[in-house]
């Protein structure tokens, strides 16, 4: 009953609700004066709030910022420039991005002042770090790895809440295991401390094994 009042009931089902941050200073001559000659080349989204760019903040990110990264990046400029933008970044009400990190670096390496935004009101840090990993999920499959950190993150911040939250209570909120979860746990706090080897290997099963080898080299 817990997980489904944590959770359930607040995941996107009017709690929390969203609404569109009015941003009334596009009202004044003097702030369009301040558009890049990209802003006014990209096309702009109707009925929803322009930000400035500086305002953003970005924390830790699930996402690496690496070559991948930097691709998906190059390649979300050219839809950008072509296209213009198709949705609006996500952030809370103390402009924390929670969603768009790639949209938002794709704006700033073009050049642009402003960007589109919506505002989600009453998020706490878990769910966040949920919407954060499920909208990454649904444009391109997190790593392991980075599963992993996401899985610490949200299970750290409801243990914190919760004197009673544990590796089963996180585990019925991925559908997996609580066997599963301690293990990711242990990954984590690895990544995090940036473990080159455990993140240069390919899969769980891979990082799994290298673990082993070092507790047997220990003995």
């Amino acid at each position: 009953r817990r997980i489904r009042r944590a959770f359930s009931d607040r995941w996107l089902q009017g709690q929390p609700a969203f609404r569109v941050n009015p941003n009334p200073r596009w009202h004044t001559a003097s702030n369009v004066c301040r558009l890049s000659l990209s802003t006014l080349m990209i096309a702009r989204l109707q009925n929803i709030g322009y930000t400035p760019i500086s305002s953003i903040i970005v924390g830790e990110r699930l996402r690496r910022r690496d070559a991948k990264f930097q691709a998906a990046v190059e390649e979300k400029m050219k839809s950008l420039e072509e296209f213009g933008p198709f949705q609006p970044l996500l952030v809370d009400e103390e402009n924390n991005l929670i969603d768009g990190g790639t949209r938002l670096e794709a704006y700033k390496q073009l050049g642009e002042i402003d960007v589109p935004v919506v505002v989600a009101v009453g998020i706490d840090a878990a769910t966040k770090m949920v919407m954060e990993m499920d909208a990454n999920e649904k444009r391109s499959a997190l790593s392991w790895q980075e599963k992993a950190v996401g899985i610490y993150k949200i299970h750290t911040a409801e243990e914190a809440k919760y004197a009673d939250w544990g590796t089963r209570a996180t585990g019925s909120l991925f559908g997996i295991s609580h066997a599963s979860v301690a293990q990711a746990l242990i990954f984590a706090k690895l990544l995090i401390r940036h473990d080159k080897e455990l993140w240069e290997c390919p899969t769980a099963m891979a990082g799994r094994d290298l673990l082993l080898k070092r507790q047997e080299s220990a003995v």
